[in-house]
């Protein structure tokens, strides 16, 4: 190992104890948060119970799930910062790629081995990873990817790469696949610089004669069919959303070079290794530092971002749901105008119907009892047996809850539909009419108002009418004795209310059970709902913009980092004025400043950070909302922010400030993987 690349790494320690610090102090805040978060789901899962007519439990089911993930995330968080305390003295390297691609031989090389690992073409032949020194660097070897029963060797090899300061991306010139581009895609993701190689494969033997050597030479002198390869695998990164133009990559014979190396010198020139071990060198000298607290940094901003992007996601799901309730609740209104309308005229027609039904029933009862001094009891039993008029009433209070049970069995069928459509799956509880769909409590309603009123001097007064006719024909007599007995029922009839008791009853009834627990309790239950969901977005939209400024602080202190980085090695010096970016790792930076702080500011930036930086410079500091809000709109399209939660207010809920787009539908705009920087310029949910 030479004096400049010990040195190099030397200073590399430094830096990563420093990013060590800064990533540290930043999941203490994270830990905090979560356990904030942990604290709010368990006040949602009280105020469910307390909503006894609706039972949303995949609610509840799904943010508990989400919560156990966010723990699991902050535990291995924890985990890794320590494993790379640990490892902090040595640059990482990670050399990546399919099964069958070369891997061993690669690290057979780098390692001088004997060769013992180097596969027969048929077969993995690293099954786990294994580390390696070379240069005071350490080497990880990984399972090889995208192979047949992989699965699990593609997880251990990205998780094995969030450690890493460098990956090495092996690719062969036989034909490149979706998914080895796919791992690529997950690398860039984790915001790695890479150094794509290419193993030229061309058949040798360690008996290299004159023949094989030309053949050997005309193959890696096909630069133009190689760079079609490798553009080939670029234009893969389409179909992820992101952009590899800046990868570079580097032709090798891996074989060659393994036979060449301390033996063949021409073998080893031809194989074009050397060219890797300059990359990696080279790299270290230069930005070996500044990679180094950058691995620190990003692994706490990666899954940061991540957690900031679910609860704004979290929070759009939430509000998405409210919206449901929402308009149950406006479409229970809307019916219940017209059902209270129908109800009325239905209840004064009922009415007109039993006064005209009680009158044909005196009439027709004193026709035959006009000299009956058991009237009183018989005339008890005409009206409970032969006119029915209770009956009347709970056949009409039946048929208006009929129609209100099918209106709330219809109303939430059509919610659980549309929440299912949402993505939200529901079932709920006690949504029937219950006692109102029972014929008992319409009874009880209405019994006993005969027993009250019937019973008194009705008897007495109708007996021997007829006697008392004095001077009179018998059929006179009979005539004025029926007048009479109609006369004395109907006064009865009067002056209890017979008729106004029952509908009292009716009206009650209609009132308390129908129009009340019927609609009224539905509505308030949907109101609920909704609020509570409101609530739940709004905590879940706050808790997403504490850790979006803590996001901000970090990318802005790397960014920071890198410029100071590339400033040194300029010899100049720099004020740093930065303090607002939006950033997608191994993506795109957007840094918003007044003024450019280097000449070539996007280029060297974009260089040493990997993704594609984008420099926005403002007249004054005070622009920066309305830039905000242009960069937004290229994103996704005309918008408008409102506040969102009609019930929330009511129920002493916060309202929930909310981007909803105007033109175009959330699915064409999450369809391009810039949209999540929407997050960061305006730090509010995007609900449609």
């Amino acid at each position: 190992m030479n004096n400049d690349i010990e040195k190099a790494l030397h200073e590399c320690q430094a830096y990563a104890q420093k990013g060590y610090d800064i990533a540290s102090n930043t999941w203490n805040t994270i830990h905090q948060a979560l356990l904030a978060e942990e604290r709010k789901v368990k006040k949602v899962d009280k105020q469910q119970g307390k909503i006894s007519r609706l039972a949303d439990e995949e609610l509840i089911k799904k943010k508990k799930q989400g919560l156990a993930s966010f723990m699991e995330m902050d535990k291995e968080l924890k985990q890794d910062l320590s494993y790379l305390q640990k490892q902090q003295k040595e640059f990482s390297v990670l050399v990546f790629g399919r099964t069958m691609v070369g891997k061993s031989t690669l690290m057979e090389i780098m390692t001088h081995g004997s060769g013992a690992s180097i596969g027969n073409g048929s077969q993995r032949t690293t099954l786990d990873v294994r580390d390696y020194h070379w240069q005071g660097m350490k080497i990880t070897d990984v399972p090889g990817i995208a192979s047949f029963d992989g699965r699990e060797d593609d997880r251990l090899a990205l998780e094995a790469a969030k450690a890493a300061d460098l990956i090495l991306f092996l690719i062969s010139d036989d034909g490149v696949q979706q998914e080895e581009a796919k791992n690529l895609a997950e690398l860039r993701r984790l915001g790695k610089p890479v150094l794509g190689i290419i193993n030229v494969k061309l058949g040798i033997t360690e008996q290299v004669r004159s023949l094989d050597m030309k053949r050997l030479r005309n193959k890696m002198a096909e630069r133009e069919r190689i760079e079609t390869i490798c553009n080939q695998f670029r234009q893969f990164a389409g179909n992820f959303q992101q952009d590899w133009g800046d990868l570079t990559f580097v032709p090798v014979h891996l074989k060659a070079a393994y036979l060449g190396q301390d033996k063949n010198p021409e073998l080893w020139e031809v194989s074009n290794f050397t060219a890797v071990e300059a990359y990696i060198l080279s790299k270290v000298q230069q930005d070996g530092c500044f990679l180094r607290i950058k691995t620190f940094l990003d692994r706490v901003i990666i899954p940061l971002q991540g957690r900031m992007e679910m609860l704004y996601e979290n929070s759009s799901s939430s509000l998405t749901e409210a919206f449901e309730y929402q308009k149950k609740c406006q479409e229970l209104t809307e019916w219940n105008k017209i059902f209270v309308e129908e109800s009325q005229e239905k209840f004064d027609n009922l009415y007109k119907r039993l006064h005209k039904k009680l009158a044909n029933g005196i009439a027709e009862f004193a026709e035959y009892n006009y000299d009956n001094e058991d009237a009183g009891e018989d005339w008890k039993e005409y009206l409970q047996e032969e006119l029915k008029l209770e009956a009347g009433c709970m056949s009409f209070l039946q048929e208006r809850a009929n129609k209100c049970s099918r209106k709330r069995r219809e109303l939430m069928d059509s919610l659980k539909t549309e929440l299912t459509f949402a993505g939200v799956n529901v079932e709920f509880d006690d949504i029937s009419m219950g006692s109102i769909s029972d014929t008992q409590f319409m009874s009880s309603a209405v019994a006993g108002v005969v027993g009250t009123i019937v019973f008194g001097p009705l008897g007495g007064l109708l007996g021997g009418l007829l006697g008392g006719l004095f001077g009179d024909s018998k059929a006179e007599k009979i005539r004025k004795a029926k007048k009479r007995c109609r006369y004395a029922l109907q006064d009865a009839m009067d002056e209890c209310g017979y008729v106004d008791q029952l509908m009292d009853g009716v009206a009650n009834t209609m009132n308390e059970e129908i129009f009340g627990k019927g609609v009224d309790g539905l509505y308030n239950a949907l109101a609920q709902m909704d609020a509570m969901l409101i609530g739940l977005a709004k905590e879940e939209a706050t808790g997403a913009e504490k850790l979006g400024v803590l996001l901000n602080q970090l990318n802005c202190q790397l960014l920071h980092e890198a410029e100071g980085y590339v400033a040194a090695q300029e010899g100049k010096n720099l004020v740093l004025s930065v303090d607002r970016i939006a950033r997608i790792p191994g993506e795109v930076t957007v840094v918003y400043d007044t003024v450019a702080s280097f000449d070539g500011y996007e280029a060297q930036m974009a260089k040493l950070l990997g993704e594609k930086v984008e420099l926005r410079i403002l007249d004054n500091a005070g622009k920066l909302y309305g830039e905000m809000l242009k960069r937004t709109e290229e994103l996704i399209g005309t918008f408008r922010i409102e506040q969102a939660g009609a019930f929330a207010k009511a129920l002493n809920e916060e309202e929930v400030t909310v981007i909803q787009p105007i033109e175009r539908k959330l699915a064409e705009i999450k369809a391009n993987d810039r949209y999540r920087l929407v997050y960061q310029y305006m730090t509010m949910p995007i609900v449609q």
